[in-house]
């Protein structure tokens, strides 16, 4: 009896796991990837050298675009600005118009954002 229950939640944990792959694969990111701005949805993606989730520059909180490295609450909040005053980023060299933002910066980040413009 124990080699049979043994055996049998191993099959029961083995089908869920491939339940989970095969779900997350056919029906995209789960709900708790996501973020949720105004009406929108948005869902994070992936990174996969690093496994750290990609920031959406164009709806990050100051304190989203804190985590990025060299990104202080300064900056950020300049980043935040900028994107209100001049609209949305459509590509990385977009950030470049931040005070604070060069080339060496802009390329240690960029790797770490996605650029969908977001509408006002």
């Amino acid at each position: 009896p124990v080699v049979r229950r043994v055996v049998f939640a191993t099959v029961v944990f083995a089908a869920a796991f491939s339940f989970r792959l095969w779900s997350a694969r056919r029906f995209g990111p789960s709900l708790q990837e996501a973020v949720v701005v105004g009406d929108a949805v948005l869902f994070a993606a992936e990174q996969p050298e690093t496994g750290r989730k990609k920031i959406e520059v164009n709806s990050a909180t100051v304190d989203q675009l804190i985590a990025l490295p060299g990104v202080g609450p300064k900056l950020a909040e300049a980043i935040r600005r900028d994107r209100e005053e001049n609209g949305p980023y459509q590509k990385p060299s977009d950030l470049l118009r931040v005070k604070g933002i060069g080339p060496k910066k802009l390329e240690k980040i960029t790797p770490l954002l996605r650029f969908t413009p977001f509408p006002k």
